[in-house]
């Protein structure tokens, strides 16, 4: 059988126009560039494996779907307990905020993120700040591409996981790197906006696409 995936639980954040569909249509890309090369090898997978799962609800990424993939709409039941049957595949939740509705985690989805490495998932959640995640999810959460947030400090790294000093200079790093630009320099990034990823296992922070 093929080797388990990375298995991240992973969280982007950036506000409106920052890169974060544009990073997250890269590692859809790598992923269906995997599910190609598995195709090309000639061995039978179930159905329930390779999957592209999605909560997508400006169909911003529906474009890279393929037969049998799946996608979550608002007020679709069940959906948790779909991920608990789905193996090697990623789920991406865009605006997740609108999707976690009382800001709880359930039960069931408690469960997913328990076996994710078991059944690997890689599970994506984006939002435009940290406070829209559940407050018991910052936790579960391992790896964070951070684009540039307005607000205040505290708040800002109130809900995400890590060291909490390296996360607020993250955030420091990132409005100076966006004041180097007026909007139409910033549009003309494209696809290489600055962000950050941050590795809460290693407490790593690295710099993409700054300014030198």
């Amino acid at each position: 059988m093929e080797s388990r995936r990375g298995s991240n639980a992973m969280g982007i954040c950036g506000t409106n126009n920052t890169g974060k569909t544009v990073i997250c249509e890269e590692l859809i890309k790598k992923f269906n560039e995997k599910r190609d090369r598995l195709k090309s090898n000639g061995k039978k997978y179930p159905n329930n494996y390779h999957k592209l799962i999605v909560f997508d609800p400006q169909e911003r990424f529906k474009k890279y779907m393929r037969e049998g993939d799946i996608t979550i709409n608002i007020g679709d039941e069940g959906w948790e307990e779909m991920l608990l049957k789905v193996r090697d595949s990623m789920v991406i939740f865009d605006d997740y905020k609108i999707l976690a509705g009382e800001q709880t985690i359930t039960k069931t989805l408690l469960k997913v993120f328990g076996w994710r490495m078991a059944y690997g998932l890689d599970m994506i959640f984006i939002v435009w700040h940290p406070l829209q995640f559940p407050p018991s999810m910052s936790r579960f959460l391992d790896k964070y591409l951070l684009f540039r947030i307005n607000g205040d400090d505290k708040e800002y790294v109130s809900r995400l996981n890590g060291n909490k000093d390296k996360l607020i200079d993250c955030k420091k790093l990132l409005d100076r790197e966006f004041l180097k630009y007026n909007e139409n320099e910033y549009k003309n990034l494209y696809p290489k906006f600055p962000f950050i990823f941050y590795d809460t296992g290693t407490d790593k922070a690295t710099k993409i696409n700054f300014k030198k």
